[in-house]
């Protein structure tokens, strides 16, 4: 018998989960390496924006995870810019899932992918 424990190989369905979830990512901007917005980023689990998982990650990013739903991506935008959590409406994007490992920027994949999916629970995800 084998195992290898530091080594986890994922297949994404990409597909089921565009159609499935909305990702969005919040941008660092300050000198203190702190998220705009970051006492709120809890909030956007909450009623109001009904965030269904967050990943804080130690580059330059946190990422919120949606159900998607008809009107998602534009509506939820323009609803985070326009709450008064972040002051500057760059900071806050829609980014893609890729299993590509070339795509970077504007794209959410491999192991930070993996983890907003697990930190979810999987409910009701199919990848």
């Amino acid at each position: 018998m084998s195992i290898d424990t530091n080594k986890l190989n994922i297949k994404f369905n990409i597909e089921e989960i565009k159609k499935d979830f909305v990702f969005i990512r919040l941008n660092k901007k300050d000198d203190n390496n702190k998220y705009i917005g970051a006492s709120q980023i809890g909030s956007l689990l909450g009623q109001e924006f009904k965030a269904v998982a967050t990943l804080f990650i130690s580059n330059a990013y946190a990422y919120v995870m949606f159900k998607r739903t008809s009107d998602t991506s534009f509506s939820l935008l323009e609803k985070i810019r326009s709450s008064n959590f972040f002051k500057d409406d760059t900071a806050v994007s829609e980014v893609i899932p890729v299993d590509d490992k070339s795509n970077v920027d504007g794209y959410i994949r491999g192991a930070w992918l993996a983890q907003i999916l697990g930190s979810s629970g999987f409910e009701g995800i199919n990848v």
